[in-house]
Order: structure tokens, then sequence, then C-alpha cells
């Protein structure tokens, strides 16, 4: 694939600047935030129909859960350890319903990187009288395609399981 054609190691040619400008541009490539690597490219973050391909789709899907999981924890990552009030919990589900929105691309469809999605807080009332917030997120990629669904669960205390 795009790793071996462009990667110098594997005899590949590597990317110049204006190339991941076109690639991200074109959605076949984007950066990323890993929290362990620091920034990164993600490539083929595509979505592609298990008829075309089954393997290359599942590979697909595998790429956008890493991006998109690694993208929504990083945009939870402020809100961690913080007593989750209304603000608070109006403030994360919006930056997130923004993140996707923007994959969604509704105005433009030749950007668009999935299909729908929903972002909702669904924190029980016991959970949310201690601070803590339960989101659930859940992403189509195509209207016949698989889901993505992300569970976060924000606290402001360390939950032990005590055998």
């Amino acid at each position: 694939g795009l790793e071996n054609k462009f990667n110098s190691a594997k005899g590949g040619t590597a990317l110049k600047s204006n190339q991941y400008i076109s690639m991200k541009a074109a959605g076949v490539c984007t950066f990323k935030v890993d929290p362990d690597a620091g920034i990164c490219v993600q490539s083929d973050l595509t979505t592609k129909p298990e008829s075309l391909n089954a393997d290359e789709s599942n590979a697909n899907h595998r790429f956008m859960w890493n991006y998109i999981g690694n993208s929504i924890a990083g945009i939870a990552r402020p809100y961690v350890n913080t007593l989750m009030r209304p603000n608070a919990r109006t403030s994360l589900v919006g930056s997130i319903a923004g993140f996707l929105e923007d994959m969604k691309s509704e105005g433009n469809r030749a950007l668009s990187r999935i299909y729908d999605f929903t972002c909702e807080d669904i924190s029980s009332q016991p959970w949310k009288g201690l601070g803590h917030m339960d989101l659930a997120v859940n992403v189509q990629q195509l209207p016949t395609q698989k889901y993505i669904n992300a569970r976060l669960m924000l606290t402001t205390q360390v939950l032990l399981n005590v055998a």
C-alpha cells in the first residue's frame, strides 16, 4: 500500500510536504496525536464497501477506528479528573460532535469520511450526581457499512475492582 510506496526504508520515495497536503485533502491520510508516539500520519483513512474488497474494507474500518478513538480521547483529555458539571458536559459533547461533523462534511459529500454519527451523554442520574460522565459515540461509515462504537467514562475518582 501507500506505506511501502512512500517508505524509503522499503525502497519507496519519501513523501514531500505538498504530497502530504494533497493526500490529507483527499482523505487518504490525516495527522493524529498518539499519546505514546506523538504526532504521526494515519494512512488509509477512507471508507470502502465490503463488496469491493472485504479485506481492505476491514482494514479501513480498523484504521478509521484508530483515528476516531485517538481523536475523541484527545478531545476528552482536558476533562479527565474534573467535576463534570452541566456546562462541561455540553462542551465535551459539542467538541466531539464538531469533530465528527467535520468528518461527515454534509455540505460537501466529496470530502465526507463518515456517513453519520451520534454523540450523547448517557450518564445515569447517580453518576451525574457524583460528577461522572458516560458518553456514547457511534459512527456509521457508509449507509450499509459497519459502525464504530466508543464509550468514554470520565470520572473524578479512581474506581478499584477489589477481589
